[in-house]
């Protein structure tokens, strides 16, 4: 069941979430589902569940990108798993492409950084680079229309 309750203040989402759990508790195996807008909404919600209810056990908190991945892969065919632009998968795959120096040559000063680069050091900025996209999808899509086409 989808419950949507609407707000511009936390304290009443955060109440009508509370009395929720409490009316329906989900089952011992079956998490509760909250979509949050971000990291530092979750990390809130938890702590208000928890003085709340003592515990914020067995509630599940995805993003909006990953939840609706997830739910599209329960119906469409060929589609499982986490998103091929997900931060984490994304980060290994520009750190792939950061090993192509060809790529990155007319690029003065990222060809000196990352010829000076350590391993980690190239993970940690094709880390930074993954977060920076994820974060484009989500909050500049027009940026990104942009640069598909050109």
């Amino acid at each position: 069941m989808l419950i949507l309750h609407e707000s511009n203040r936390f304290e009443a989402l955060g109440a009508a979430l509370v009395d929720g759990l409490r009316a329906e508790p989900a089952g011992v195996f079956d998490p509760a589902w909250v979509v949050v807008p971000g990291p530092a909404m979750r990390h809130a919600l938890t702590l208000h569940i928890a003085d709340a209810l003592g515990i914020c056990a067995n509630v599940r908190m995805p993003l909006l990108a990953p939840f609706l991945w997830e739910q599209v892969g329960r119906v469409v065919p060929g589609i499982a798993g986490p998103s091929p632009l997900d931060p984490p998968l994304l980060a290994w795959r520009i750190l792939e492409a950061l090993a192509d120096t060809a790529a990155w040559q007319a690029h003065p000063r990222l060809a000196e950084h990352l010829q000076a680069a350590a391993e980690r050091a190239r993970l940690a900025l094709a880390t930074q680079l993954a977060s920076l996209f994820d974060d484009y999808l989500a909050y500049r899509p027009d940026w990104r229309e942009a640069w598909e086409a050109g």
